[in-house]
């Protein structure tokens, strides 16, 4: 049997991979791979919880990144698993295509099949370390995945007769692009992955209602800014540029 790489952390079972390497941020290094097949309480973005039967992959990625640039790493890391995606799709001649839902989420068609939720703190570096958790829908059963009322709808790879490999090796090769992604960050390269990044911009042209804590926004998403910050143009004409927020596509009109 062979041994794990050098990078990985394995656990049998953890209640969150980024809770875990949280807490021992110190200890890990630039490129380390927290993973575990059974995780019992996952974290998403905006408090949500993240399911994971059988068939999803868990882990987490410890990234040093410029922290000018740490806001920029989710699409960055969406990049690298829709790429990864997108490989293991060519190979096998399926046409389906991944793209980035802004600002963490990885889209198949219409339904989710991935999710980035990056958290990090200063270092004595000029550099801020991060971590980067990632769930991808490999093959679950997607019932099993108990989604809430509101949730968006998922789906897999599987559902798409995409064939993702074992999941170390799945892992491995997010691994890779991630951190040639987090070194073009780290040179000043921003601008290179912001034109790979628009090019799977699954937003771009919807009308979408954004909520970030008591603001509401409604319009039609426009871009991606040289930020990473989204651009919503609203129904009386006006621009602006949105940081952060929790997304309802297609939107869902106001009262009043």
């Amino acid at each position: 049997m062979l041994s794990d790489p050098h990078w990985l952390i394995r656990h049998a079972s953890l209640a969150s991979t980024n809770s875990w390497a949280l807490d021992h941020l110190d200890a890990l290094d630039h490129g380390t791979v927290v993973y575990t097949p059974q995780q019992t309480a996952g974290r998403g973005q905006h408090g949500r919880i993240w399911h994971s039967p059988q068939g999803v992959v868990t882990c987490s990625f410890i990234i040093d990144v410029r922290q000018a640039s740490a806001a920029q790493l989710s699409l960055v890391a969406g990049l690298a698993v829709a790429d990864t995606i997108n490989d293991r799709a060519k190979a096998a001649a399926i046409a389906t295509r991944c793209q980035l839902k802004w600002p963490n989420d990885v889209m198949l068609g219409e339904a989710k099949v991935a999710g980035i939720l990056c958290e990090g703190r200063s270092t004595r570096s000029p550099l801020l370390r991060v971590v980067v958790g990632l769930g991808c829908n490999l093959s679950p059963d997607i019932e099993s995945l108990a989604l809430g009322e509101n949730a968006m709808p998922a789906s897999s790879l599987h559902a798409h007769g995409i064939h993702a490999g074992d999941e170390l090796g799945f892992i491995a090769a997010v691994r890779d692009l991630l951190l040639q992604g987090a070194a073009l960050l780290n040179h000043g390269r921003w601008q290179a992955l912001l034109e790979r990044i628009r090019q799977h911009d699954y937003l771009f042209g919807s009308y979408i209602h954004i909520i970030d804590g008591q603001r509401h926004f409604q319009g039609y998403a426009a871009g991606i800014d040289d930020h990473g910050h989204l651009l919503l143009t609203q129904p009386d004409g006006g621009h602006l540029t949105v940081s952060g927020g929790r997304i309802q596509l297609p939107a869902i009109p106001q009262e009043g």
